[in-house]
């Protein structure tokens, strides 16, 4: 019993608060594989030495014990991505533990069945460790490139999900669409080592995309560069009640968040590292697209307790993420964009082991993951259970308060469902038993015709106790039992009268 009333309890409270063992948050890297001037010559490193850092970045991180590499697709001359799945699987060969995945494959100007041959390929490479993060792109240089129409944008990206999510779930695909050839139960090969694929979907700030992301219940990867973590919160409540009403189960709607992010010895050692690549790149893509340069102060405010970037000391940044994914309803996965940030690959290797070093953790439930480093020093960053230091007390006066308002309810609603007794009675007539209650009597005004039961019930028969005339409740105990419907009533007074006359 005592059981089911703790589990009707929980089934009250905020979800947050009463699954305070689910899994830690996983934290990881997403790189674009930037190539950034030397901060002292001013020359751009050539791409073959650019590469080698790149693949020594994911080995730090393994080494450490961050979860979760990624690596995005652009077609330009700043990033050296263009094939994503081919730097994953060099990385997954000097690597043991982390994940690898894409940060995004840019599927609407791919074809499916390859992208899919390929993550597969580098899961058997990883023995289980590959992942697709999927999307549209912020970029339409691959558009034209390979041949697509970018009218065509979102119908594009909806048939060749459909198609990729096809394949994860059949070697011999029956499948027809507008974009590419069909599919006649040809076999498609090789097949992953894990059962199926893990595959994301990349969003930015349009709503269908969550809503579609919701409505297929593929986990969510929402990409915040600027502005507020808050200001995403609609969309994301928005994911999840398209997932729910989809009838797709809570524990399959993760959410995972991209973001701009630093780690350094200081707050301002991290902003000063971060920012002269950051203003490099942002001002770049921002004369295409006729944006303002980018100021030092509109980082500093992105930077702020209030923004969206993750840079700071460990204790700045962890408290940032926890703020994060208590806005945004509880995260899964934070990945740090660094990529574009740090010009020095010393500070870069230095910020991933500020981010993930201190050996490893057992997550609940037996599997493997690690303490994040100075980051994670005494926080246990989880997803929707939030730890237990920000259950302030008034979060637990409200849990109180609601539970006993639910209760006051339930009672109400049962008094109210006792039928009235009548308010005159002929002189002797035995007290009408009321349905259902023998012991119990109602509340004073509550039963239907404001009926006071309490003086009814004095008046039939007095009360037994320690006290003459003193209710029984008034000493802890249950009110004498009514007399049964239909027997005599003793005047009051009989018992004495018979007892003194012999």
């Amino acid at each position: 019993m005592a059981a089911e009333a703790v589990a009707r309890i929980a089934a009250l409270l905020p979800r947050r608060y009463t699954n305070l063992q689910g899994p830690l948050m996983e934290i990881g890297i997403d790189s674009f594989a930037a190539i950034l001037p030397d901060p002292a010559t001013g020359k751009l490193p050539s791409a073959t030495d650019r590469m080698a850092d790149l693949l020594e970045e994911v080995e730090v991180a393994d080494r450490v014990g961050l979860d979760v590499f990624g690596i995005g697709e652009h077609h330009r001359a700043e990033f050296l991505d263009s094939a994503p799945a081919i730097i994953l699987a060099a990385a997954a060969a000097r690597t043991s533990q982390i994940r690898l995945t894409s940060a995004v494959t840019v599927l609407s100007a791919a074809d499916p069945v390859r992208v899919f041959q390929e993550f597969a390929t580098l899961d058997l490479i990883a023995r289980g460790r590959a992942e697709i993060v999927v999307g549209r792109g912020s970029f339409g240089e691959a558009y034209p490139l390979f041949g697509m129409d970018p009218r065509d944008y979102d119908e594009l990206f909806a048939e060749k999900l459909d198609l990729l999510l096809t394949l994860n779930a059949t070697t011999y695909p029956i499948w027809k669409g507008r974009f590419r050839a069909a599919l006649e139960g040809q076999g498609v090969y090789p097949r992953p080592h894990q059962p199926r694929l893990p595959l994301w979907l990349g969003v930015g700030g349009t709503p269908q995309s969550f809503a579609r992301a919701g409505a297929l219940g593929l986990p969510l990867m929402v990409a915040i560069i600027g502005g507020t973590f808050e200001r995403f919160r609609p969309l994301v409540d928005l994911y999840r009640e398209s997932g729910l009403s989809a009838g797709h189960g809570p524990e399959t709607l993760k959410v995972g968040v991209h973001a701009m992010g630093f780690v350094g010895e200081t707050d301002m050692a991290a902003r000063d590292a971060f920012f002269p690549g950051w203003a490099h790149l942002t001002g770049r893509i921002g004369r295409e697209r006729g944006w303002p340069p980018p100021s030092r102060q509109q980082f500093d405010a992105m930077a702020s307790p209030e923004g969206a970037f993750l840079i700071g000391d460990p204790k700045t940044v962890a408290a940032k993420m926890l703020h994060a994914s208590e806005v945004l309803g509880g995260v899964s996965r934070i990945t740090f964009q660094m990529s574009t940030a740090s010009l020095e690959t010393a500070a870069m290797k230095r910020s991933i082991e500020l981010l993930g070093q201190r050996g490893r953790a057992e997550r609940p439930g037996g599997h493997p993951c690690h303490e994040k480093g100075d980051l994670m020093a005494g926080v246990s960053l989880r997803p929707v259970e939030i730890h237990r230091e920000f259950i302030t007390a008034a979060a637990r006066w409200t849990m109180a308060l609601k539970l006993l308002s639910v209760l006051s309810a339930r009672m109400a609603m049962r008094l109210n469902s006792l039928p009235s007794a009548p308010s005159v009675r002929a002189p002797g007539q035995a007290r009408p038993v009321i349905a259902g209650e023998t012991r119990r009597r109602c509340w004073r005004g509550a039963c239907a015709g404001g009926v006071d039961l309490d003086e009814e019930f004095r008046r039939q028969r007095p009360w037994k106790g320690r006290g003459r005339g003193a209710p029984d409740s008034a000493h802890g105990r249950s009110p004498a039992r009514p007399p049964e419907t239909g027997r005599p009533q003793r005047p009051q007074g009989a018992k004495n009268a018979r007892r003194l006359s012999g």
